[in-house]
């Protein structure tokens, strides 16, 4: 075997330039199929130096789409809570237009009813005061007239001049149809006969009979009309009293209400 003289074989040393490429590709990492991995990829900065290199974080784009995701779910919570809020708004608006609406139905209906009670009290009150004032005063309550034909004289007085028929009746001597204007009981009598004492009385044929008086004691006024020189044509302690006051005209005297239901 042949012998070598080392001294003979040149010896060349690698460049630092060579190293550091040397370093930078053993250094590179690969992945499963020996290609050099993409998860980091060197930008080359201008303001770098030689073989200086800056990698960028895949995670920073991830983060990114994470916050841009986020924005987007932020606003679309805002435009659904903005729309409640106007759904609400409106809805609050219906109802306080509705119960404005009903509010003044309802203060429409009760001062109807106000004014309907005032006008009824004070309706009520006028027929109290009315009642109390009758029973401080005589008052004419009751007109009798002597007709031919009862029957033709009461169709007249109903149906040509509207009074309301209270009632009817007959005694041993006389029948009775009796009629109301609302105050003043209206009767007509019709005699068996003229020759009856009480027909002759008031005189012969039609005329007015005799009108009656009300009073709040018949006893007392009874007194007071004999007083007077008044002759008694009925029993005094039987009402009605008749009786023939000055003038010739004959008059009775009766308690307060005894015509209000058209009695004779």
């Amino acid at each position: 075997m042949d012998s070598i003289d080392l001294n003979s074989v040149p010896i060349n040393p690698p460049s630092i330039e060579k190293l550091d490429t040397v370093k930078t590709k053993s250094e590179t990492p690969q992945n499963s199929t020996g290609s050099k991995s993409t998860d980091q990829q060197p930008l080359m900065g201008g303001c770098l130096g030689k073989g200086q290199h800056h990698f960028v974080d895949p995670g920073a784009n991830v983060e990114e789409k994470n916050q841009d995701q986020s924005l987007d779910f932020q606003k679309a919570r805002d435009a659904h809570l903005k729309q409640q809020r106007l759904t609400r708004s409106h809805d609050l608006q219906k109802k306080t237009t509705s119960t404005v609406k009903n509010s003044i139905r309802l203060g429409y209906i009760l001062y109807e009813a106000t004014i309907a009670s005032r006008v009824t009290f004070s309706y009520e009150l006028t027929g109290v005061w009315l009642e109390y004032w009758r029973t401080l005063m005589a008052r004419i309550a009751h007109i009798a007239v002597k007709v031919e034909d009862l029957n033709q004289s009461a169709e007249f007085y109903e149906k040509a001049l509207g009074f309301s028929p209270t009632g009817k009746s007959r005694s041993e001597d006389r029948a009775r149809r009796s009629f109301s204007d609302g105050e003043i009981n209206l009767t007509m009598l019709r005699y068996d006969s003229e020759d009856a004492a009480l027909a002759k009385a008031a005189g012969g044929g039609p005329c007015i009979h005799h009108f009656a008086i009300e009073v709040d004691d018949v006893a007392k006024y009874v007194a007071q009309v004999r007083e007077f020189g008044c002759e008694i044509l009925s029993d005094p302690n039987k009402v009605p009293v008749k009786f023939r006051a000055p003038g010739g005209t004959i008059a009775e005297i009766v308690p307060v209400g005894r015509y209000r239901k058209g009695m004779e």
